[in-house]
């Protein structure tokens, strides 16, 4: 923490900072494999976020693609981010599909 007598501005910044619940709309997920993937095959039609209902259903909403892709070789990792921004007060699914 800084010297809040010195700087009572970066003291209240930090105070508002540490209430926030870290929740991001566009997160960038992993999803560990057991072994390497060609990472060209996952795009929006094999991979993509869905709504959920309040009772866990799958909701009547369009899917929420990806628009980023990153693969990590050594830890057989798979980072992905949503194309748009997902509902903070709504359930999601990541479905994750065989290529086309």
């Amino acid at each position: 923490m800084p010297d809040c007598s010195k700087r009572p501005d970066d003291c209240h910044d930090t105070a508002i900072l540490n209430q926030l619940d870290g929740f991001s709309l566009r997160p960038m997920l992993s999803l560990p494999f057991d072994g390497a993937i060609d990472p060209a095959s996952v795009t929006s039609a094999t991979l993509y976020f869905a709504a959920l209902t309040s009772g866990g259903e799958l909701a009547d909403a369009p899917p929420i693609g990806i628009d980023q892709v990153v693969w990590s070789p050594n830890a057989h990792t798979l980072s992905v981010r949503p194309a748009s921004t997902l509902d903070a007060y709504a359930g999601v699914a990541g479905l994750l599909t065989l290529a086309p």
